[in-house]
């Protein structure tokens, strides 16, 4: 419209369709505390997420589940999560963002229920393959991303490979042929070390310095951590704690932890990992050390219950 203002012309543009809602987060983590966006990163999962949402064909099969694939502790589960915590991922998926976290030795069954009753649904099915059919007429003309965080094997993955037409499927796996088997090649994204600079902006948030603070000693424990994001968050959380950088650096070179390397010939990295939390662990104080250690009890698998806990230090 047209308004004369004092000889200046204005256009009201009307508002053609309203702003799609934001799909819910359903057991979607939180973003780590002094988490660093890697923006480059996250765009590029983004565009393969959303590749052909906009086009008038039907994505289906291998295109439609992207493969987040990459080393233990480099930072798969948290880029996922931050990429479902965007809004315009959220709005292309209006029935929401669902997390199944399967790890080394899952339940299928158990967590096809709980997706299930996130669903709507009653979840009465009494075997994996039931539970199979049951998830696929749910999501059958739903527009939602299932996040299948930390597969180490394809038939766990297939229990959920149930995605309608117009969903998408995001898995995180350490095996590449994990996704190579499940997902396009074009669809296969590859997560590899932040470079140097990244990985110190990682490490000075983690201990909590600032720009201007970032202390000298700084790359060594950058290097000694072969640049694994998990190591770095390990090692900045001891400076925030309280424990000085030198003191953190001259752990991380005594304690080299050599006889756990054998586990992982293939990753170099994980040395790392291991050296990072021995130090984490030592640098504790001898009561608390003790109250970790009697944490062992509990199952990998299921957790340690908050409950449980506090009866078991009490």
């Amino acid at each position: 419209r047209d308004i004369g203002v004092t000889g200046v012309q204005t256009c009201a543009l009307p508002i053609s369709e309203a702003i799609p809602p934001l799909g819910k987060l359903v057991a979607v983590p939180e973003l780590p505390p002094h988490f660093q966006a890697q923006p480059d990163r996250i765009k590029a999962l983004r565009d393969l997420l959303l590749i052909d949402l906009r086009k008038p064909v039907v994505v289906s099969g291998a295109a439609a589940r992207v493969g987040l694939h990459g080393m233990g502790g480099i930072g798969k589960s948290v880029l996922a999560s931050a990429l479902a915590h965007r809004p315009e991922v959220r709005r292309a998926f209006p029935d929401g963002i669902f997390w199944v976290r399967l790890g080394q030795s899952p339940n299928p069954a158990e967590l096809q229920r709980r997706l299930a009753k996130d669903l709507g649904d009653e979840a009465l099915f009494a075997d994996e393959h039931s539970g199979k059919e049951c998830l696929r007429k749910l999501l059958a003309r739903r527009k939602v991303v299932l996040v299948l965080d930390d597969v180490w094997h394809r038939e766990h993955a297939e229990a959920f490979n149930v995605i309608g037409p117009m969903g998408r499927v995001l898995l995180t796996t350490r095996d590449a042929g994990l996704v190579t088997a499940l997902a396009s090649q074009e669809t296969h994204y590859r997560v590899e070390l932040p470079r140097e600079t990244d990985a110190e902006t990682m490490f000075a948030a983690a201990a909590g310095l600032e720009d201007g603070d970032v202390l000298k000693v700084s790359g060594e424990i950058v290097a000694q951590c072969g640049r694994l994001p998990l190591a770095l968050a390990l090692c900045g959380g001891m400076v925030r704690g309280g424990v000085s950088a030198q003191d953190v650096l001259e752990a991380l070179r005594e304690h080299d932890l050599e006889y756990l390397s054998t586990e992982y010939p293939a990753e170099e990295q994980h040395r790392n990992v291991w050296r990072a939390m021995d130090v984490s662990v030592r640098v504790l104080p001898p009561d608390d050390r003790d109250r970790f250690a009697e944490l062992s009890v509990f199952s990998l698998a299921r957790g340690a219950p908050e409950a449980a806990v506090v009866t078991l230090w009490e």
